[in-house]
């Protein structure tokens, strides 16, 4: 059915080809129409510019919804913070195990709670333990995975400027920084921004893990495209086996 449809296109310079193929613009474009450049990489897209209100709204909305903030936003924002801080200060003075006393400390404890108490690879080796006997210890694999995703995630928003991209980038690595300055008291709420810039690093790891392979062995339609035919197709040119004609 495709090599029937594609034997009544037009003709042109390059034909198209099926199986995954994009047609040439002369087939695409309707007659009289130019065709439309293909966009640059690295190109800043129109919708950049206009995520710089984005801020600017959030600072609106946070104080518009937030009545105690009316009076005086900027001061009373202080205030927040302040009672913030004093309220992690009492729960390390009521539960001396979960004091965070230095911002090193506060890296150190997430690299524990993912890896010591909530990790698929410390899963595995308490698995092996109860079911074959084996102690067994396995490598920070995910806490791996999460420092090369962050990098790639880093390096594609820094690549990409202006861009959507870059926005949630920044968007995430600032709850995260903010997370860590302010941490004083570990509960497992405050890793919250962690696990979900850690699940965007590892998901964008993998998208370009996959496009790196598909690159390196072309795995690629290209490779097994099928040329239309020079002329109309005939039902009986190619009979299927088996089918009386």
């Amino acid at each position: 059915l495709e090599r029937r449809v594609l034997s009544h296109r037009p003709r042109s310079s390059r034909c198209p080809t099926a199986a995954g193929e994009r047609a040439s613009p002369a087939t695409e474009s309707p007659a009289g129409a130019p065709a439309s450049a293909p966009k640059r990489p690295g190109a800043i897209s129109p919708l950049a510019p206009k995520l710089v209100v984005v801020p600017l709204v959030a600072a609106i909305t946070f104080v518009a919804v937030y009545p105690f903030l009316w009076p005086n936003p900027i001061s009373r924002t202080y205030d927040i913070f302040a009672f913030r801080a004093s309220e992690m200060a009492n729960q390390a003075d009521d539960w001396p195990s979960l004091e965070v006393a230095s911002r090193a400390e506060a890296v150190r404890r997430v690299g524990v709670n993912f890896y010591n108490r909530y990790s698929y690879a410390r899963a595995a080796g308490l698995l092996f333990r109860e079911a074959l006997d084996i102690h067994w210890r396995p490598p920070a694999v995910e806490l791996c995975l999460v420092l090369v995703g962050a990098l790639t995630f880093a390096a594609g928003a820094i690549r990409a400027g202006p861009s959507p991209a870059l926005l949630v980038f920044v968007l995430l690595a600032g709850q995260v920084a903010i997370t860590l300055g302010g941490m004083r008291s570990e509960f497992d709420r405050y890793h919250v921004p962690m696990a979900l810039f850690a699940t965007v690093a590892v998901g964008i790891l993998v998208d370009r893990t996959g496009v790196a392979i598909r690159r390196v062995h072309g795995w690629s339609f290209r490779r097994y495209r099928l040329t239309a035919p020079r002329g109309p197709l005939s039902p009986d040119a190619h009979p299927r086996p088996g089918l009386k004609h």
